[in-house]
């Protein structure tokens, strides 16, 4: 999970990954570009559609689902 740096209270906690497709191989050494487009926000979930290239190449894309929670590690 990440935690924000600037509010240790919450932490954000991957809930799940939906439709992922991948297209194109991805080999050590590549360099990756990720692309998140955030279509759902509230106070408690966040969905992203993200996508990454490799070069002008898409090779994968999945919706992530991401949930807040209280940071129980203080």
């Amino acid at each position: 999970h990440l935690c924000d740096r600037r509010q240790r209270q919450m932490c954000i906690e991957t809930a799940g990954i939906d439709k992922a497709k991948f297209r194109e191989q991805v080999r050590p050494g590549d360099t990756i570009r990720l692309e998140a487009n955030i279509t759902r926000n509230s106070s408690r979930m966040c969905v992203a559609e993200v996508k990454a290239y490799k070069g002008d190449k898409l090779c994968a894309q999945a919706i992530q689902k991401y949930v807040l929670a209280k940071n129980e590690m203080q």
